[in-house]
């Protein structure tokens, strides 16, 4: 029978070689790959690195197996989902949309949006692709797929998706992905409370943030996170995590564009009220005022579009099957 002193200091070494061996695993993995996906492994690599681990061992048995188990755990998560396209896959079992629970009811015409597969399709925009009565006032053009799933307006989300964006520039706003949120008085407006957009007459890729002020200050502020050269008709890779705030401070957005972090903003993200938030994917622009009749604005191509929860629920009303 071992002394308290002796097995404790048995155990402490050999939790010290565990530690080492699962780092020197590590190592050899982000070596070995490190050729494929350089710029993620680098960044898991840091993540993993930075942390600390729970691995004080105890001198009581019990506590000791709770603290090896606890530190393999935590190493197997840093490990294994430091990677953000890593950790958004293995959140949740079920992470990507299959193509019978999207949402359509802002699709104008089932015949803007093409299936490749369960998860690769393809939305055109086009005049006239008006879906509320305030579109064609505003003319506001649409073709949008919504996510089954609305998440709290003071939740933590991870995201990631594949776009492949037209090889042209437009006269007049465009977003082509975005979370909205209802504002809390019929006065102000619904602007999302961050997108990604196309910069009129440039092309060039925005993240944007968007703030609601007082009611009697009518317009949204606008805030530009980032803004990217990214080349038409060739697939990029967006990854983010959205911490939404409710309107208070403490909230968070961060974003991954092909495996480079380009967004780290903290601040207040989203409005102050309770309403659920809505992600949806798919072009809304303003219609240009010289656009032909029945003119192909742009197709947007979408693939491996995920999210870190289950995608339970949703919207009250009937799913349109696609």
């Amino acid at each position: 029978m071992f002394s308290n002193k002796c097995d404790c200091h048995f155990f402490q070494t050999a939790g010290d070689r565990l530690l080492q061996s699962v780092r020197n695993t590590f190592d050899r993995f982000i070596k070995a790959l490190g050729k494929w996906l350089p710029s993620e492994l680098q960044m898991a690599d840091r993540i993993y690195k930075n942390t600390q681990p729970v691995h004080r061992f105890h001198k009581d048995r019990s506590a000791l197996k709770k603290s090896i188990v606890a530190f393999c755990a935590t190493a197997v998560l840093f490990g294994l989902a430091g990677t953000p396209h890593l950790a958004v896959k293995a959140s949740t079992k079920k992470t990507f949309i299959p193509k019978s629970e999207w949402e359509t009811y802002k699709v104008p015409d089932p015949e803007l949006v093409k299936h490749y597969s369960r998860n690769h399709f393809a939305l055109t925009a086009r005049q006239g692709g008006y879906v509320f009565k305030s579109d064609r006032k505003a003319r506001r053009v649409r073709t949008e797929l919504s996510c089954p799933h609305r998440f709290g307006s003071d939740e933590e989300v991870w995201f990631s998706f594949d776009a492949k964006l037209p090889d042209k520039q437009f006269s007049r706003w465009l977003l082509f992905a975005q979370f909205h949120q209802n504002s809390w008085t019929k006065t102000m407006p619904g602007n999302p409370p961050f997108s990604f957009e196309l910069q009129e007459n440039s092309g060039r890729v925005l993240v944007v943030k968007w703030l609601q002020v007082a009611p009697e200050t009518p317009k949204g502020k606008r805030h530009v996170l980032a803004s990217l050269e990214l080349p038409g008709e060739k697939w990029h890779s967006f990854v983010g995590r959205v911490k939404f705030s409710a309107g208070q401070h403490g909230g968070g957005i961060e974003i991954w564009v092909n495996g480079t972090k380009e967004v780290d903003h903290e601040g207040v993200v989203g409005y102050p009220n309770s309403h659920t938030i809505g992600c949806m994917v798919g072009p809304y622009m303003k219609e240009p005022e010289n656009a032909k009749k029945g003119e192909i604005f742009g197709t947007f191509e979408y693939r491996n579009v995920r999210f870190s929860k289950p995608l339970t629920g949703g919207r009250n009303k009937k799913i349109e099957r696609i």
